[in-house]
């Protein structure tokens, strides 16, 4: 495993933890990386303190972006620059595990289908402790991705998945992970990896924390609606959970919160009688 992956770490007055976030970039066992630190104009100590590190580290690298060019776009600009042939992005107030490059890029490499592989994550809290944890099982239900960001905050992907899929969303700025996501699942082999490999941060600075639940929905809902369509035909699967996933985002929301109800209560239906009860009753057989 000589490939190199290429590590975007977007950060905007990160100076709190960003030391933390390299210093598990650091302890990776999988050495082959490069680690590319784009601020978003910060006004605290981050400059300072990952120009410490890329004193420290040739495979550190550091830039500042000429203004606040929020999320979408240093994400771009950071993997313009990079390198490698698997690609990541992280956040200042996270931490990978050790392994996690590792065992992300053995996935990546025992399929040459596989174009993404997203891993579980430990939550924890400001001050490190671990207060919850998402889990990726093998047999998660992919499909849910038509309504639902699944992915979590731990992923890989190969180059040519950037290559095909692009950059980041600027327009859709507070989705912008969903809908590459979603980009990618409808394109691509996925594989979720059901080993925790990361902790994510959840405190009152978090981005999402600072953003309304109003604004978030909205954004939301306008990426499932563009992706919908990249979908050759929906199966009824699928239609359950895009509207299920509209439906939750309008409930949230302070524009008709009961726009989709009306299709999301038939779509239920048709999923209860069409999947979860057959399946249940050949789940029953089995026995």
């Amino acid at each position: 495993m000589d490939k190199k992956v290429s590590v975007v770490l977007p950060v905007f007055n990160g100076e709190t933890y960003l030391a933390q976030s390299i210093d598990s970039i650091l302890a990776q066992t999988y050495t082959n990386w490069e680690l590319i630190i784009i601020d978003d104009g910060s006004t605290d100590r981050t400059k300072e303190i990952a120009e410490s590190y890329v004193k420290k580290d040739k495979r550190i690298f550091y830039y500042k972006n000429p203004q606040n060019m929020q999320l979408p776009r240093s994400l771009n600009r950071g993997f313009a620059m990079s390198v490698g042939d698997y690609l990541t992005w992280t956040s200042d107030d996270n931490i990978y595990y050790p392994d996690a490059f590792e065992t992300m890029v053995k996935t990546l490499e025992s399929d040459s289908r596989l174009g993404f592989v997203f891993a579980s994550c430990d939550v924890i809290d400001k001050d490190g402790k671990k207060i919850d944890e998402w889990i990726m099982p093998e047999n998660m239900e992919l499909r849910k991705i038509v309504g639902t960001n699944i992915v979590g905050a731990c992923f890989m992907y190969r180059r040519r998945v950037y290559a095909l899929v692009g950059d980041y969303n600027p327009a859709l700025f507070l989705a912008e992970d969903f809908d590459y996501w979603q980009r990618i699942f409808a394109r691509f082999k996925v594989r979720p990896i059901e080993k925790v490999l990361y902790a994510y941060r959840r405190h009152e600075d978090n981005l999402t924390s600072t953003r309304s639940p109003d604004e978030i929905s909205h954004i939301a809902e306008r990426s499932i609606l563009k992706n919908a369509n990249l979908y050759d035909k929906l199966d009824s699967v699928q239609k359950f959970y895009l509207h299920e996933g509209l439906n939750r985002n309008r409930q949230m929301s302070s524009k008709d919160p009961d726009f989709y109800l009306q299709d999301y209560k038939y779509y239920e239906k048709v999923h209860l009688l069409t999947y979860r009860i057959p399946r249940k009753i050949k789940r029953m057989l089995k026995k």
